[in-house]
């Protein structure tokens, strides 16, 4: 009896752990109609060159055309099968044909390379298909020609030199760089088809990391910062990062630190953001998003202080926050029944209160930004409030002027001493008032001039034992 040998084989190295999100997605992963798809059986737990060795293995053994890899964090399009192979019909030229997935790191970018070290690969718009040099290997079509198999057994290596002299692997000795290297000695090119965008996510806290609208490889267009230091990328603190943080450039051109209290967050630096522990204008852009709104009243004109102390003069700062303004005019359209009812404004005012730290102490609305960023204590200038997000936040930037200068006690206390001729007492070394023309000494009394044992003018009139007050000893300041 005959038997029908599967169109394409799925193989998935896993360390045996996998999010309710990745799995929703694998679920959607569907074949071409009327086709053949097989899973093989898991490699859970091994080294992932020999994991990847012998998924190909199988892929053989049961005559699979195409295999599939797919890794155990990344989430493909649930066309993605079918795309695949609709280009590889179109292309029978192409044996390999990746899809896109991206860097667990901010900024994020996509695991394509060209050239030999030369970093990312970052010319293209999605939806093109391109040739690369590398790759990942976890959203993989490989067709299983006879000279793929002819590369076998050991098509994947962790072992493998840069240089022969080289004395032992290196740390970045991939089992995809050793796969494409040898493909590409056998005259196979890798191609990459950039319309499959995938999410490569990060099991232990979810985050999510993929293409964004506002990349250029999506249409978006390079936001205008101010210059980083020479030479050198803009250097941007992303304040309360949560788990997202915006797209302001690629690694070349932006230096992010992510500052948050929470370690789930993985971000950069934790700390408290009313406290951060880096030098004063350590930054080129200070950034917040939906954070300052977990602060209550007495707190937000110090945080700001905080914030804007570690943006360099010139350098932007950036909030964004709910717009109660409009969550306000949402609620009370509710309550006259003119629209459905909905949560998001509520949430906009209080938090969603899913956790403790998901409560909102505070609320603004687009005047009360622009009048806390307008106080001359912070030294902001070219402030810019907008309502964006169709209303429901207010986005604010402003620019720091300059270095707001603190009121000294010590120095305005010798000018009063020279002022009042006053000997002040606690000042180190005391302030002696002269005499001068233009400053006549204070007379006692009864119109008499007190001297010292020297015989000159004393800085305060002599004791009297009058009651009416106006012989009364000068009284003596202290400074507190």
């Amino acid at each position: 009896m005959g038997r029908i040998n599967p169109l394409i084989a799925i193989g998935i190295p896993t360390w045996g752990k996998v999010s309710i999100t990745w799995s929703r997605a694998y679920r959607h992963l569907g074949g071409p109609l009327g086709s053949t798809c097989v899973e093989l059986e898991p490699v859970v737990g091994r080294p992932i060159a020999e994991a990847r060795n012998t998924l190909m293995q199988q892929a053989i053994a049961c005559n699979a055309e195409f295999l599939y890899m797919h890794g155990d964090d990344v989430l493909a399009p649930g066309n993605t099968l079918s795309a695949m192979l609709t280009r590889m019909r179109n292309h029978p030229e192409i044996s390999l044909l990746t899809g896109v997935y991206w860097t667990r790191e901010w900024p994020t970018s996509p695991y394509l390379w060209r050239g030999m070290q030369r970093g990312p690969f970052l010319d293209w718009k999605a939806g093109e298909l391109v040739q690369v040099d590398y790759a990942g290997c976890d959203a993989l079509m490989i067709r299983l020609t006879d000279e793929i198999k002819a590369l076998g057994p050991d098509w994947f290596s962790t072992t493998w030199l840069w240089e022969p002299d080289q004395a032992a692997p290196s740390d970045m000795a991939t089992e995809d760089f050793y796969f494409y290297t040898r493909c590409r000695d056998a005259g196979i090119k890798l191609w990459a088809d950039t319309g499959l965008q995938c999410i490569h996510e990060d099991r232990n806290n979810g985050q999510q990391f993929g293409l964004t609208a506002e990349m250029p490889q999506a249409g978006g267009i390079q936001p205008i910062l101010p210059d980083g230091p020479e030479d050198q990328p803009v250097r941007i603190a992303d304040l309360g990062c949560g788990n997202d943080t915006p797209w302001w450039g690629d690694a070349s051109r932006v230096s992010i630190t992510r500052i948050d209290l929470d370690e789930s967050k993985r971000p950069d630096l934790r700390a408290d953001l009313r406290a951060i522990p880096v030098p004063d204008g350590a930054f080129d852009v200070v950034h917040s998003r939906h954070a300052l709104e977990h602060f209550g009243r007495a707190e937000v004109v110090p945080l700001l202080t905080e914030w804007v102390r570690i943006l360099r003069v010139g350098g932007e700062l950036q909030l964004n926050v709910p717009n109660a303004l409009f969550a306000m005019e949402n609620l009370l359209a509710m309550d006259r029944g003119e629209i459905e009812p909905n949560p998001y404004p509520s949430w906009q005012m209080y938090g969603r209160q899913d956790d403790e730290h998901d409560l909102h102490k505070n609320w603004f609305t687009p005047r009360r930004i622009k009048l806390l960023l307008e106080m001359p204590a912070l030294g902001l200038t070219d402030i810019v409030v907008t309502e964006t997000d169709d209303r429901n936040s207010i986005q604010a930037t402003a620019t720091k002027a300059n270095v707001p200068t603190r009121y000294a006690l010590t120095p305005a206390w010798d000018e009063i001493a020279a002022r009042e001729g006053l000997a002040v007492n606690g000042l180190n070394p005391p302030v002696q008032a002269e005499a001068s023309a233009s400053t006549p000494a204070p007379e006692s009394a009864a119109g008499v001039v007190p001297t010292t044992a020297a015989g000159t003018p004393s800085s305060r009139p002599a004791p009297s034992n009058s009651h009416d007050g106006a012989g009364l000893e000068a009284p003596t300041l202290k400074a507190r």
